[in-house]
């Protein structure tokens, strides 16, 4: 196939990957939890801790860049997603690379094909949220390694890291391809430029925490932990798995290159040692954050977002191997006919994906559930935007108490997070008196033990000693917003 045609197909891929992309986006839905979350922290480091908020459990770099957005007096939140979408289009040219090395160029588009029209891909990237970034880094830092820029490859581990923590397990198996393949002379050398790089990038970080956190360097660690653990649990060992191929049912090719390495074990002439070195990082790769979050107890789908780069290479390769495989049988046919065979076999599967993720875009339950309910997303927008209105009328700059941390996006207070009633207490009583607003919403105290229950009614006895100022009509399922007078 030549090179035109192979361009054009891969910006074809990209041009679907837009109308798809931009048509998720609608920033008229309530704004998610963990957006908020950043465009706190965004406001909190480029205010120096004045205005926003400051979540120890997240990593700084993404919201740090929606600071820099925020601070030239951008929107946080759409320039955030603009980013998205161009950091996956490059995340995306990275795995077409990645793959073109061990894989035809024209079969290796199927990679990215199966990357970028992938209904996960599309529907949580399309939020302001941090997976794109620790994508792209993720998958950069693993493109400079294959370069044998081992300075760089462990530099963008650990930029990886300072994303989405989970992602920095990339280091693992770059470092394991290090100690199975590498010559004995400059295994060690090689080792100390990845190792050194990661550390050195990770300073500025535990300099930061050793500070704010009253010396504890890995605070946020331990408060990950503490979170995990009274988050609600799912048990369901096959719950990416089984919503991974929902997505995409040609994913089940990755099983190929499994089967491959394992034949790889009693039969050394199966494959080269280049596929072999290949097959083994995008393998192993895949299955430390497959493992990590099916162990997790707290499961989501976007989680999915760790692995299913380097499921799309596998898969691609396993479907690869196959068709040249059933081209072999073919010997005696024209070389010419060979070939259109093979051009006209990846139009059919980039059309059966494409195919396949549009009718996920278009049926998909969650995303029907967003876009019929856009109305009452519109309404909750309205009811923050008009609440956040009134409280600046009464006391600009106020110390804003909250367990519902979108106000982050909608105002330029102080926000003190009361999400959890097991700490909000505790907060509660640190505050108390020092002037401002508690805002509740009343259908967003988490809880998931008997413990807590115990704690959000000690809560709730708390705020019983506070002046109701307003509460805000109905929402959603008569949810409401209750604001309190902190005095």
């Amino acid at each position: 196939m030549k090179n035109k045609t192979i361009k054009l197909l891969f910006w074809s891929i990209i041009f679907v990957f837009a109308v798809l992309f931009f048509g998720l986006v609608s920033l008229r839905r309530a704004l998610w939890y963990d957006e908020a979350i950043y465009i706190g922290m965004a406001k909190w480091f480029f205010s120096f801790g004045k205005i926003g908020l400051l979540d120890a459990l997240r990593p700084p770099l993404f919201p740090m860049i929606l600071g820099f957005f925020w601070k030239f007096g951008l929107n946080p939140r759409i320039f955030g997603i603009v980013m998205n979408f161009f950091l996956d289009i490059l995340s995306a040219l990275i795995i077409y690379k990645i793959s073109s090395r061990f894989i035809r160029k024209e079969y290796a588009l199927l990679s990215t094909a199966l990357f970028l029209i992938n209904y996960v891909v599309l529907f949580f990237n399309s939020l302001a949220l941090t997976e794109s970034l620790a994508t792209f880094l993720m998958m950069l830092s693993i493109y400079v390694y294959l370069k044998k820029k081992y300075l760089l490859s462990g530099f963008f581990i650990g930029l990886t890291f300072l994303t989405r923590f989970p992602f920095g397990i990339v280091l693992i198996p770059i470092l394991l391809q290090e100690l199975l393949f590498s010559k004995r002379n400059v295994k060690i050398l090689n080792l100390l430029k990845i190792n050194f790089a990661f550390i050195v990038t990770l300073v500025p970080y535990f300099i930061f925490n050793y500070f704010r956190y009253n010396h504890h360097l890995f605070y946020p660690f331990q408060n990950a932990v503490y979170t995990v653990s009274i988050a609600k649990a799912n048990k369901d060992l096959f719950f990416y798995a089984v919503n991974v191929l929902k997505t995409d049912w040609l994913f089940i090719f990755a099983v190929v290159p499994f089967i491959l390495l394992i034949i790889q074990i009693f039969n050394h002439k199966l494959l080269k040692k280049k596929e072999v070195f290949f097959l083994l990082l995008i393998a192993i790769s895949f299955l430390l954050p497959f493992a990590y979050f099916t162990h997790t107890p707290h499961k989501e789908v976007r989680y999915a977002l760790s692995f299913i780069p380097f499921l799309s290479i596998l898969s691609c390769y396993g479907l690869y191997y196959l068709f040249e495989k059933f081209l072999k049988v073919l010997r005696g046919i024209d070389r010419k006919k060979a070939r259109l065979i093979a051009s006209v076999f990846l139009l059919v599967v980039i059309v059966i994906t494409g195919s396949s993720q549009v009718r996920s875009y278009i049926y998909n339950s969650r995303f029907k559930a967003y876009k019929t309910d856009i109305t009452y997303n519109h309404e909750l927008n309205a009811i923050r935007e008009n609440l956040t209105a009134r409280l600046n009328k009464m006391n600009n700059n106020a110390v804003l108490l909250t367990n519902d941390v979108s106000f982050s996006y909608y105002t330029n207070d102080k926000i003190v997070s009361i999400v959890f009633p097991s700490l909000s207490v505790k907060i509660l009583h640190i505050y108390n008196g020092k002037g401002g607003f508690i805002v509740l919403n009343s259908c967003q105290l988490k809880c998931y033990d008997n413990n807590c229950l115990e704690k959000k009614k000690e809560l709730m006895n708390a705020l019983s000693n506070y002046t109701i100022l307003f509460r805000t009509e109905s929402f959603g399922n008569n949810c409401s917003y209750i604001v309190y007078k902190n005095k």
